[in-house]
């Protein structure tokens, strides 16, 4: 399993042995940790006038009405299908740490 983004069910597979065993491998033996992805959205340049814009609004509609905030819902889980789907809740990549790569998807 040289490719640390391989999956450890299709290592087990080629290897021929449990998945537990490669599982305990990895973590055990090699001293590796599975790193979760995630999926983070590029600031482009005209997004700060936007998001101090939201920022005023909010400040202004609670300004307004005490009430107002607690009507919203804020939420740092959100699904984006507009070119590239990760399922984050499988993909694990091992290593010794946080691998801290950067991979642009195309749209």
């Amino acid at each position: 399993m040289r490719n640390p983004s391989t999956s450890t069910r299709s290592a087990s597979l080629r290897l021929g042995i449990p998945r537990t065993t490669v599982t305990r491998i990895l973590s055990k033996r090699l001293k590796l940790h599975p790193c979760k992805v995630q999926v983070l959205h590029e600031l482009k340049p005209n997004d700060k006038p936007k998001r101090f814009y939201f920022t005023m609004r909010i400040l202004y509609k609670s300004d307004e009405d005490n009430c107002y905030l607690k009507n919203v819902i804020f939420s740092d889980e959100s699904t984006f299908h507009t070119s590239d789907y990760v399922n984050r809740r499988n993909c694990r990549i091992w290593g010794l740490e946080s691998p801290r790569a950067i991979r642009k998807s195309t749209q």
